[in-house]
């Protein structure tokens, strides 16, 4: 009768242990998934994305636009602005969706069909104010009607190896590529960069068609957002208040993109608090019996020479499997998960080894805990007192 307790005893303690490695596991697993989702948001809000976007802002709609310049002038004298632009040039949000269709360009392939790519002008000002990267090639100059610059995406649209000095045709219309801009991610960072063009002549004026005096762009010192936005509004509703307007952050608008991300990291970040805090608990509640049950066994040692430390590296070493189990099974499998989450995006940030190190370390500190109390409560016992009552 007393091995088969001693065997159901085991028996137990057994499945308890399975638990707690399994609920280490998915404790890890959901901690690793949040750090690097936190990890990529981070890196989206501050890696180069091809264009400047921090303390930038843009007036939007005016309507009536009588007064646009001498808004822009009011605005320029502010203490907290570093620089006003007007123009068709606002890229986030973006003020224009118009394109351009190209039907022929040299070296294109006969089974090719026309592409058409969309439209900046003014550029000039457009890549100065946004601080564009150019990668090879010049910028078009205001009196280079003719001249046009493309992105990278452009050029691999339209397949091209060498594009500088190379023609694109429209109807009516020849243009020379004279400059490559580097990518600028403008739209939603699970969307890839659109081929676009850059040009110095006001495209919808050839056309005959005009969206008015377009947009007041400016940017602002460091910390001034609130102060630069108190100030237009005032200006607004004091001088103009006849005239519709919108005001945007470029930085928010950019960051509204991450909203959905923002709130999967909220919800995740409590679920991984609640793995973690149940995972210690079962570490602890385990120990806890684990030394009532072994009260016997500690004493044993004691009497025959074994000190706190060796007893506590005991323990230790048999939770710090458990460890390494759990963490050998979430690992791979949430390194599979976000290295499949991450292709959604453009551009990626790395998985890092530290983060496989903070994750373990940080559980390895709180198993130590655990153990060192009880542990050291259990060792601290006469031995003798201990044999007696068993």
């Amino acid at each position: 009768i007393r091995r088969s307790r001693i065997r159901n005893s085991g028996n137990k303690y057994a499945l308890r242990k399975i638990s707690i490695a399994f609920q280490l596991a998915i404790g890890i697993l959901v901690t690793f998934c949040i750090i690097v989702m936190m990890k990529q948001i981070y890196f989206l809000t501050n890696v180069d994305l091809g264009w400047e976007r921090k303390n930038i802002a843009s007036i939007n709609l005016l309507y009536p636009d009588n007064d646009f310049e001498a808004i822009a002038d009011k605005i320029r004298q502010f203490s907290c602005t570093r620089e006003v632009v007007t123009g068709h040039c606002c890229l986030l949000p973006k003020s224009s969706g118009f394109s351009q269709t190209f039907d022929n360009w040299d070296g294109k392939e006969d089974a090719t069909k026309s592409i058409d790519m969309l439209c900046l002008w003014n550029c000039e000002k457009t890549v100065s104010f946004y601080n564009l990267k150019l990668l090879e090639g010049e910028i078009v100059k205001p009196t280079e009607t003719n001249s046009i610059m493309i992105n990278e995406s452009a050029v691999k649209a339209l397949g091209m190896s060498d594009p500088i000095g190379k023609k694109l045709y429209q109807k009516g219309r020849t243009w020379t590529i004279v400059g490559i801009i580097k990518d600028f991610h403008i739209t939603a960072p699970t969307e890839p960069v659109q081929p676009y063009t850059l040009v110095a002549v006001d495209i919808l004026k050839d056309i005959g068609f005009s969206l008015g005096k377009g947009q007041i762009l400016i940017k602002f010192h460091d910390g001034k957002w609130k102060e630069l936005r108190n100030r237009i509004d005032s200006i607004f509703s004091r001088e103009y208040p006849e005239v519709r307007y919108r005001l945007y952050n470029t930085a928010e608008e950019y960051a509204g993109y991450l909203k959905s991300e923002d709130a999967l990291i909220k919800l995740l970040s409590f679920v991984a608090m609640v793995c973690v805090l149940i995972a210690a608990f079962g570490i602890f509640s385990l120990i806890t019996l684990s030394c009532e049950q072994r009260r016997k066994e500690i004493a044993v040692r004691k009497v025959n020479g074994a000190t706190i430390r060796n007893i506590l590296i005991m323990f230790i070493k048999e939770y710090i499997l458990l460890l390494i189990i759990a963490a050998v099974i979430a690992f791979p499998i949430g390194y599979v998960l976000m290295k499949r989450w991450l292709e959604n995006y453009i551009e990626q940030t790395t998985i890092n080894a530290w983060i496989y190190l903070v994750i373990a370390g940080g559980i390895a500190i709180i198993i130590f805990a655990c153990i060192g109390w009880r542990v050291w409560q259990a060792a601290r016992q006469n031995p003798a007192e201990v044999i007696k009552s068993e």
